[in-house]
C-alpha cells in the first residue's frame, strides 16, 4: 500500500513544546517526499511558521475545517472552501461571553488578522507561542 497523503495535527502531535517543528523532523519529513496537509484549529497566520519549516505546498486546513486552504505567491492564502460565522451571530457571541464570563480570555480571527478586546494572559501568552499581535478593538454594547 503506498502512501498518498499525511493528514497532521499540529498541537501535541507535530510541534514540539515551544510550539515549533523541531529542525530534525523538519528535515525527515521534507526528505520523506509525502504530501503533508496539516490540519489545525489554529488560522493560518499561527500555521504558516510549520508550513514554512516544512516546505508545504499543497492545501491546508484550518479554523477545524472552517478554511481549506493553500498559499500562493508572496504567501498569500487562497481560500479553497470557507465555513464563516455571520458577523451578527459573532457579535452575539461575544457579548454574551464578555457579559457571563468575564474572566474569560476572549480572541478571535477573520482571514488575516487576530482581535481582542482586552490584553490578558491568555493574549499575552498566544502572542508568545505565535509572536503574533492582536488588533485591539472596542465592543460596541
Amino acid at each position: 500500500m503506498n502512501i498518498k497523503r499525511i493528514f497532521c495535527d499540529m498541537d501535541g502531535t507535530l510541534l514540539n513544546s515551544e510550539g515549533q517543528v523541531s529542525e530534525r523532523n523538519a528535515t525527515l519529513i521534507r526528505e520523506a517526499e509525502i504530501p503533508i496537509t496539516l490540519v489545525s484549529a489554529r488560522t493560518p497566520m499561527e500555521m504558516k511558521d510549520a508550513i514554512n519549516a516544512l516546505q508545504l505546498k499543497g492545501i491546508q486546513v484550518a479554523f477545524n475545517g472552517g478554511l481549506i486552504y493553500r498559499i500562493g505567491d508572496n504567501n498569500k492564502i487562497i481560500p479553497i472552501h470557507t465555513q464563516i460565522i455571520k458577523k451578527n451571530t459573532v457579535s452575539k457571541l461575544l457579548k454574551g461571553i464578555r457579559q457571563h464570563f468575564p474572566q474569560v480570555s476572549l480572541s478571535y480571527y477573520d482571514l488575516n488578522n487576530w482581535y481582542c478586546d482586552k490584553i490578558d494572559e491568555g493574549i499575552r501568552y498566544e502572542h508568545n507561542l505565535t509572536q503574533q499581535t492582536p488588533t485591539f478593538i472596542h465592543n460596541e454594547e
